[in-house]
Order: structure tokens, then C-alpha cells, then sequence
């Protein structure tokens, strides 16, 4: 017999806030993108019942982040981001399909964040939920004072997004970014004006006023090193009023 393996979850391990704060910081994001003027965003844990995806609207996300909106809150989000109140009755045919448009792309927006922040997915596939989801962690989002749609998590789901909050990956910068935030940094600059090798039995004999011989003739460049090992440039050593400088040659 084939058993599949699970992970093993401590109880209320995950009846914390951290998922819905990590949620309710990114639908905050999201909400300063969509409206204008801008709306009030929350997000509300709810209890961990079994779930029944209603038939009328639904989209799935990378397949264990689900938002789950009907007909009538999908009506109600397009309305707000059209600028217009709730709709007291149902939009006609004419835009139904309109604003089934707008609810699917703000919706898709919304999940392509989440599964990204908290599951380091990128994928932007939306498929209506075909099947029923058992006891998944289900957080309500609320705009304008009414219910828009849910956002749920599978257990697995959650417990991944769980140790990502707790061990968040450190997103690579741009160029530029990582340009400007390392441009701070001090380095150590000097020049190597030659060497001689030695055998250690030469080495020992060595007494004050001894004369080691460089392996370079006088003129020539020296090296600039950073940090005392990185060979940066070559150079010449000059003086300028009795202050010792390096020229670059070389780079």
C-alpha cells in the first residue's frame, strides 16, 4: 500500500496572524494600485471549515493559493474600480462580461502577489476550481466596508508561506540598486613595489641592515592592489612635495 507523506503540523501552529498580516500588507499594495481614489483594505482570518467553491466565479493560483469571489462581488469589486458604488441590482448583459473582465484581472494581480511573497511562485495561470477544498486557512478581504472575495490557503500552502515569513528569502536587487548599496563601502588601497623569494633557511639568517633585492628595476610600475590582494592597476610611484603618491599607468 502507497501512503503519501504529510507534514506533521503542531496544533494551532498556524493560528497565528502572521499569514493574515502578510496577506492584508500585500492586498494593501494591490488596493493603492487598483483604486482611485483610494479604498480601505483588511483582512480577516475565518475559521477553518470545510469549503465548498461556489459554481458561479472562482480562479485558482498556482495551485494551492485560491481567490474565491461570486458573481455578485465580482460585480461589486468592478463597480469600485470603475470609481462607482456597490451595484444595488445586476449589472445588464451588456456588462456583465465587462465587468467579469476587470474582477478576473484585478483578482489575478492580487493572487500573482501573494504567490510570489509567500510562496516564491511566479506562475499567472488562472483555472476555476474544480474541486472542493478540505479545511483550508481562509482569510475574507473586505473593501468599502463589504466582503470582495477569499483568499485560501492549503495546508501545504500555508505551511510553506509559514516558514518563508520565518525565514524570508532576500530578494535580489537590480544592478543599480546593488550598485548604490555597496558604493558606501571602504576599501583598502596600496601598492605592491615588488618581491624576492627566499628559502626559509635564507629567511632565518636575515639581520637588520640586510639588502633584499626586488624582482623589479627602478621605473618600472608597481602594482595597486585593493584590500592588500586584488591586483587592481599598474602605476608609478611618485613624489610630490615630499608626498609619497601613485600615478595610474594602467587600469
Amino acid at each position: 500500500m502507497t501512503t503519501t507523506a504529510r507534514n506533521w503540523i503542531p496544533p494551532g501552529a498556524l493560528d497565528d496572524e502572521a499569514l493574515a498580516d502578510a496577506i492584508s500588507a500585500l492586498a494593501r499594495a494591490w488596493a493603492a494600485r487598483w483604486f482611485t481614489p483610494a479604498r480601505a483594505v483588511s483582512i480577516r482570518r475565518q475559521s477553518r471549515l470545510d469549503f465548498r467553491a461556489p459554481s458561479e466565479a472562482a480562479y485558482l493560483k498556482a495551485d494551492d493559493i485560491f481567490a474565491c469571489i461570486d458573481r455578485a462581488q465580482n460585480n461589486a469589486l468592478a463597480c469600485l474600480l470603475l470609481g462607482h458604488p456597490r451595484p444595488t441590482a445586476a449589472p445588464v448583459a451588456a456588462d456583465q462580461a465587462l465587468f467579469a473582465s476587470i474582477g478576473a484581472a484585478a483578482v489575478g494581480d492580487l493572487l500573482r502577489d501573494i504567490c510570489r511573497d509567500l510562496l516564491g511562485t511566479a506562475a499567472t495561470t488562472q483555472t476555476p476550481i474544480t474541486r472542493d477544498l478540505r479545511r483550508p486557512f481562509r482569510f475574507t478581504l473586505t473593501i468599502g466596508g463589504g466582503p470582495i472575495l477569499e483568499v485560501l490557503l492549503t495546508e501545504a500552502a500555508a505551511v510553506s508561506a509559514r516558514r518563508r515569513l520565518t525565514n524570508p528569502c532576500k530578494a535580489t536587487l537590480p544592478l543599480a540598486s546593488r550598485q548604490q548599496s555597496v558604493a558606501p563601502a571602504e576599501l583598502r588601497v596600496g601598492a605592491r613595489l615588488g618581491g624576492a623569494r627566499l628559502t626559509l633557511a635564507e629567511f632565518a639568517t636575515l639581520e637588520r641592515g640586510d639588502v633584499l633585492i626586488l624582482d623589479r628595476a627602478e621605473g618600472d610600475d608597481v602594482e595597486l592592489t585593493v584590500n592588500d590582494q586584488i591586483k587592481a592597476a599598474q602605476c608609478t610611484l611618485c613624489l610630490d612635495s615630499g608626498q609619497p603618491q601613485l600615478r595610474l599607468t594602467q587600469i
